[in-house]
């Protein structure tokens, strides 16, 4: 039997729980978020999840969660970004009301989850991955090719054109960025920040966490088929997150602590 709940898709970023809160207060229903069921149910976080069980593993609690939904009518319903991606999940939404798509600006989304922070998602991937990433969002986008910025791009962007060695001069503190001597080698401690949380760090160009937190893939600018990672992680040094440091990764090579920063071309 086909309930009336309304069920909001779309990318992570696209204002799900905003206009789910609104919109349930509006028609006067309940509000429910299929993340945060995962989360009292497991009592612990998303990222906590991927990080001590695996995308796997949450990818079972979202479809545990799925089942419960089944018990919901009248109610105003969030899905996490990556739920409906499954085979057959779209079908058993639509058998629970109406599923309606929040849509938007491909780079403006993106640009929004990342802000965020704790997207897991978009942490420890690896090349491949990006790559179906990147291809599912020119896919999305008539404007505009996302790609990975190569070394060239990403160093401008870090440090400008003066040759300072981090992103905010040539002298790093404590409290500066996330790296090591942040918080410490502690498992309990360590890990990345929501952007944004060391202002101090900028870039010339008002970019943050250009130096620690997670390292970041770029394109190589001396082997195209080749990858390096850039600006250092929440588990290095002073020397590793300097804006000239450069480590070179397989297309393989996965880890929390790397991520990514886009560049897009015109099309």
């Amino acid at each position: 039997m086909r309930r009336d709940n309304i069920i909001l898709v779309g990318f992570m970023g696209a204002g799900k729980s905003v206009c789910g809160r609104l919109l349930a207060h509006r028609l006067g229903r309940c509000f429910v978020e299929t993340d945060d069921m995962i989360v009292a149910s497991e009592g612990r976080s998303i990222p906590e999840i991927f990080r001590e069980a695996g995308e796997e593993r949450f990818r079972q609690l979202e479809a545990e969660a799925l089942e419960a939904l089944k018990l919901k009518s009248g109610e105003i319903i969030a899905t996490g970004g990556g739920l409906p991606c499954r085979e057959g999940r779209m079908e058993l939404l639509r058998e629970l009301g109406t599923v309606v798509w929040l849509d938007g600006d491909v780079r403006e989304l993106h640009a929004r989850a990342s802000h965020i922070g704790n997207r897991p998602m978009l942490d420890g991937r690896s090349i491949g991955e990006i790559d179906d990433y990147l291809a599912w969002l020119q896919n999305s986008n008539n404007s505009f090719r996302p790609r990975l910025c190569n070394e060239f791009e990403w160093e401008r962007a870090a440090r400008g054109a003066d040759g300072r060695e981090y992103s905010h001069g040539n002298v790093i503190s404590r409290g500066d960025a996330n790296y090591v001597e942040a918080y410490g080698k502690s498992v309990a401690t360590a890990g990345p920040d929501e952007i944004g949380s060391h202002p101090w760090s900028r870039s010339p160009y008002g970019i943050h966490d250009m130096c620690g937190n997670v390292a970041e893939f770029t394109q190589s600018s001396l082997k195209t088929e080749e990858f390096v990672l850039r600006g250092g992680g929440y588990a290095d040094g002073p020397n590793e997150i300097r804006s000239s440091n450069r480590q070179p990764v397989s297309p393989e090579f996965r880890s929390l602590a790397t991520g990514l920063r886009l560049c897009a071309d015109l099309k």
